[in-house]
């Protein structure tokens, strides 16, 4: 009796040990549905014109930096989560989901840093620079 009661309840306190952080469930334009343990990448998308003021091009530089800072805030969360929980938990099959997780999850981040990147370049012209030069001195 107390064998056939070992193996369930170390399955239970292994399960336990996943599920103990907060879950984020995450739907892309598709429907997809994802479950993590980041939160949800803000898709932020910016139709680059060619007749934005230069104020309006600074504003939306602004709201693009404080995403990408956010994004990279989760990239280094997701780590320090990964290292503790790897350091927790010894179960090799664990480590490995725990592993695959974080590899899916970062490349998730890093496609819509990349977005965003490319969204900030596009709105970078002379007089853009010039501002934001101006603004650092």
């Amino acid at each position: 009796m107390r064998t056939r009661l070992l193996l369930p309840l170390s399955i239970l306190a292994l399960s336990g040990h996943l599920c103990a952080s907060q879950a984020y469930r995450c739907a892309d334009d598709a429907g997809n549905v994802t479950i993590g343990f980041i939160p949800c990448p803000v898709q932020v998308t910016i139709e680059v014109t060619e007749d934005l003021t230069l104020e309006q091009r600074l504003t939306e530089i602004a709201s693009l930096d404080t995403e990408i800072n956010r994004l990279r805030s989760q990239f280094r969360d997701l780590r320090l989560s990964l290292k503790s929980r790897l350091d927790d938990d010894l179960n090799t099959r664990v480590a490995q989901a725990l592993r695959d997780e974080y590899q899916t999850q970062t490349a998730e981040l890093l496609d819509v840093l990349t977005e965003l990147r490319e969204s900030r370049s596009k709105l970078l012209t002379d007089d853009v620079k010039l501002a934001i030069t101006e603004q650092n001195t």
